[in-house]
Formats: structure tokens, C-alpha cells, sequence
């Protein structure tokens, strides 16, 4: 009589992933969740882990969760290859300056603004407290406390710009003149906008501006009563006099502070040297 062979047993297939933390939240409450933080790429996450190394979230959450895509599902983000490589910021004081413009009082209402469609300019980080290194608080960002907002004036005071531009619909010999107190990627925002051509730029220093006023006056003459728009015979006469007294900004400074592909330089019918 022949012995019976056991029956074969299949060896048990090893779970993928880790086993699940029973602090963890579930895979859509840990979604949402990290979608209202706003963090704007992968590298923040992890950043932002260290910082509050939070219980309910994992570390490593593609390796928790099965349902899993990648970064940008996670994150609520839309940047490619999940990492916004090389993406340039609005330097902080001028970032800073634009927000202050906006009169939100906590980071709450931030937080809900930029989820407004269209309300965040593309280099104004929804999370400032992540991105910059030199992050201050979000009094400093918003702007809601006196002390706070006349620091940041102060610190912004040096990246303001004087401007002769050249806008649409307009005689060929009408500029407008101006102050942009944001500095030069507020003017690359403006310009992405409404595409006019720029004449001249300058470093604006506000004690000189009663001879930035004459000089303008003396050489142009207001157009339809806007005294912005001016008629001007020369804007070459008025670009010179003016590089008299204040520093012309450079191509370098343009590639410096305006962010990614700037169109501040390249597109102007005088030299920006």
C-alpha cells in the first residue's frame, strides 16, 4: 500500500508595503489633508515632515498606502516629474509687499484666498513659511501688525523700480511713467498681463523723487489729464537725464530678481545697459 503525499501548501504571499500605522489616517483623509497644506512639491513634504513630524501622516507615504499614484495626486500639485526643478520664487520682500496689498489678517484666510482660482500670481508661494529660508512669521508675511508691515516697507524700499513704459493703444510718442514699490517681478507680472513694451527701468530712490518730477515735467507734458501718461517728443532725453540720478538696472539684475524666462530684458527699444 502506497503512503499518501501531503497536499502541497502555497507559501504565503508577502504583503506589499509596510504594515499600516493605526495612527495613520486613511488614504483619503491623509489626501485631503495634505491638499489643504499646499505644499508645492515633494521636496517640501518631506521638509515640512521634519518640521512637525506629525503622527497621523507617514514619512514615506507611498510606501504605506496601496492606493498610491504619486506626488502630485498626494500633494493636489500639478508640477512635472513631481518636482518643480529650477522654479523660481518672488524674492521675499517683494512677495511680501504684494500680500500686504491684499489686507488678509490670518493665515487661515490665506490659506482659503489662494485656493481661489487665478488669485495666486505663479511665483508666490501658497506656503511662504516652507519655501523661504529666511521666513520671518506670518504677522511679517501678512502684514497685519504695524511693527511688521513698516519692517517689511523698509526692507522692500530698495527693490522698488522707476519705469518709462510704452502701452498699447496709445500715440507712439505717449509713455507712462511710474513707481512699482513690488519691484521687478511685480513688473514681469504686469507684463504677462498686458504685454506692453518697456522703455527704461530704474532703481528708485524715493529721496530723490522731486528731481525725478522736474526732470519729467521739463520734458513731457501730461496726455487726456492723466499725469502718468505723458507726451513725450524725447524719451531718450529723459532716459538720460534720469541716469543721472538714479542706477539704471542691469540685464543681471533683471535675471536675478525677475523670475524663470523674463521678458524684462530683450524686448525694450533702448539698451538696458
Amino acid at each position: 500500500m502506497s503512503e499518501e503525499k501531503p497536499e502541497s501548501v502555497e507559501p504565503e504571499k508577502k504583503k506589499r508595503g509596510r504594515p499600516r500605522n493605526e495612527n495613520y489616517l486613511s488614504w483619503l483623509d491623509a489626501r485631503e489633508y495634505m491638499r489643504s497644506e499646499m505644499l508645492p512639491s515633494r521636496g517640501k513634504f518631506f521638509e515640512w515632515w521634519e518640521r512637525n513630524k506629525p503622527k497621523a501622516i507617514p514619512r514615506f507615504p507611498y510606501r504605506v498606502y496601496k492606493e498610491w499614484t504619486n506626488w502630485n495626486d498626494f500633494l493636489g500639485t500639478n508640477n512635472k516629474f513631481n518636482e518643480r526643478i529650477g522654479r523660481s520664487w518672488r524674492p521675499l520682500d517683494e512677495a511680501t509687499l504684494f500680500v500686504h496689498k491684499l489686507q488678509i489678517k490670518t493665515q487661515s484666510d490665506w490659506m482659503e484666498w489662494c485656493k481661489i482660482e487665478d488669485n495666486l500670481p505663479e511665483d508666490i508661494p501658497a506656503r511662504p513659511d516652507v519655501v523661504y529660508n529666511k521666513w520671518i512669521s506670518w504677522n511679517h508675511w501678512l502684514g497685519n501688525k504695524p511693527v511688521q508691515a513698516i519692517e517689511a516697507q523698509q526692507q522692500a524700499q530698495k527693490s522698488a523700480v522707476y519705469y518709462i513704459i510704452h502701452e498699447d493703444g496709445v500715440p507712439g510718442n505717449v509713455f507712462t511713467f511710474g513707481v512699482e514699490s513690488a519691484g521687478l517681478s511685480a513688473m514681469k507680472h504686469r507684463w504677462d498681463k498686458d504685454k506692453f513694451t518697456i522703455v527704461k527701468m530704474f532703481w528708485y530712490d524715493s529721496n530723490k523723487g522731486n528731481t525725478v518730477k522736474q526732470i519729467i515735467d521739463a520734458f513731457s507734458s501730461s496726455y487726456l489729464g492723466d499725469d502718468r501718461q505723458r507726451i513725450t517728443p524725447n524719451v531718450h532725453e529723459i532716459v538720460w537725464h534720469l541716469q543721472v540720478h538714479l542706477d539704471t538696472i542691469t540685464p543681471k539684475e533683471i535675471n536675478v530678481y525677475a523670475t524663470n524666462r523674463s521678458p524684462l530684458s530683450g524686448t525694450t527699444p533702448l539698451d538696458q545697459s
